[in-house]
C-alpha cells in the first residue's frame, strides 16, 4: 500500500508541474500576443527558460508552505528586468502577474489533492 501512495504523490507533482509549465507558458503568449496585436516568437528563449524556473519555485513554495519566499520571484525578476520594466512596465507586470497566479493556482490545487488522498 505504501508504494502505490508513493507512486500517487510522485505521479500526481510531476502532472501538477508539467500543466503549469505548459498551461503557464500557452496563457502568457496569448495574453501578451493578444495586447501586442502581434505574433509570438515559437522559438525557446531566455524567457521561457526563465518562466520554467519561476514555475517550478512557486509551485515548490506553496507545496513547502514557504509563502514569504514568494517574494524572491519578484525580487529577483526586478533587479534583472529594470530596464525591461522602465521601457514598458505593463507588458511586464501582465507577464508576471499572470503567469504567477496561474502558479500559485497550480501549487494550491496539487497541495489540496495530495492533502485529500
Amino acid at each position: 500500500m505504501e508504494i502505490h501512495m508513493t507512486w500517487f504523490i510522485v505521479s500526481t507533482l510531476m502532472i501538477g508541474y508539467v500543466f503549469t509549465f505548459l498551461g503557464s507558458t500557452l496563457i502568457v503568449r496569448k495574453t501578451i500576443s493578444f495586447l501586442e496585436k502581434k505574433k509570438q516568437k515559437v522559438e525557446i528563449d531566455t524567457g521561457f527558460i526563465i518562466r520554467i524556473c519561476e514555475n517550478f519555485i512557486i509551485v515548490t513554495f506553496i507545496l513547502i508552505e514557504e509563502i514569504t519566499g514568494l517574494a524572491l520571484i519578484f525580487a529577483a525578476k526586478t533587479i534583472v528586468r529594470r530596464k525591461d520594466i522602465e521601457r514598458d512596465p505593463r507588458y511586464y507586470l501582465v507577464g508576471t502577474m499572470i503567469n504567477f497566479t496561474f502558479s500559485v493556482f497550480m501549487g494550491i490545487m496539487l497541495k489540496l489533492v495530495l492533502t485529500l488522498r
